[in-house]
C-alpha cells in the first residue's frame, strides 16, 4: 500500500503508472514501478499485496487492472521483467481504507458516504478487480487471495460492503484461486 502509494493516488491509466525507467522510485509523484515490486518479492520469495488504484477500477475501462496482473503473472521480457515467483500467494486488495475519510478514495465512492449507493460502489469495484484478476490467473498455480479490508474498531462497515456484493465476484475455480 504505501510501496504503492495507494491512499489518494491519481492513477488511471496504465501509462500513469511509475515506470521502472522513472529516476526516483517512491516520491511524491507516485509509488515504486511494479517491476520492482515484482523483482523484490522474486529476491526474497516473498508474497505480494498489491492495492488497485480506486481511479483505475472507476474508469469502466479493465485496461490498468488488466495489463497489472499480466505483468504480474507473465512478467515483462522485453523490459528485462520476470513473472512474480511460482510459489507466490497473491494478495489483492480494491484501493485502501476506503472508509478513511482522510483519504480521497473515501468521498470518490459517492458524495454521500456510507449510502448504499457508497456501499455499492465499493463492492462493485472490488469484485470488478477480482474478476480480472481471477481471469488472468484461472489456471495458474499461484494462490490468489482476494481482500476485502475494513476496520476492526467499525465492522458494520465491511458487513454492509459484503452485503452489497450483487453478482458473483469468482471467476469459476479451475486454478488455485481463493
Amino acid at each position: 500500500m504505501d510501496g504503492q502509494k495507494t491512499n489518494g493516488s491519481d492513477e488511471v491509466l496504465w501509462s500513469d503508472r511509475k515506470k521502472h525507467t522513472h529516476a526516483f522510485q517512491n516520491d511524491n509523484n507516485g509509488g515504486v514501478a511494479l517491476e520492482y515490486m515484482i523483482e523484490l518479492c522474486n529476491l526474497l520469495e516473498a508474497d505480494p499485496w498489491f492495492c488497485m488504484p480506486h481511479k483505475a477500477a472507476g474508469t469502466g475501462e479493465d485496461d490498468y487492472v488488466t495489463k497489472f496482473a499480466q505483468m504480474v503473472r507473465d512478467g515483462d521480457i522485453a523490459n528485462g521483467v520476470t513473472a512474480l515467483h511460482s510459489e507466490a500467494t497473491i494478495y489483492i486488495e480494491w484501493s485502501n481504507e476506503r472508509w478513511n475519510i482522510e483519504f480521497s478514495q473515501y468521498s470518490w465512492l459517492d458524495p454521500v458516504p456510507r449510502s448504499d449507493a457508497w456501499f455499492n460502489k465499493w463492492a462493485d469495484e472490488a469484485g470488478n478487480d477480482f474478476i480480472i484478476w481471477g481471469n488472468i490467473f484461472d489456471t495458474d498455480s499461484r494462490t490468489l487471495v482476494r481482500v476485502v479490508s475494513g476496520h476492526k474498531e467499525v465492522d458494520w462497515i465491511i458487513e454492509n460492503v459484503l452485503g452489497s456484493v450483487s453478482k458473483p465476484i469468482l471467476p469459476p475455480v479451475s486454478g488455485s484461486v481463493g
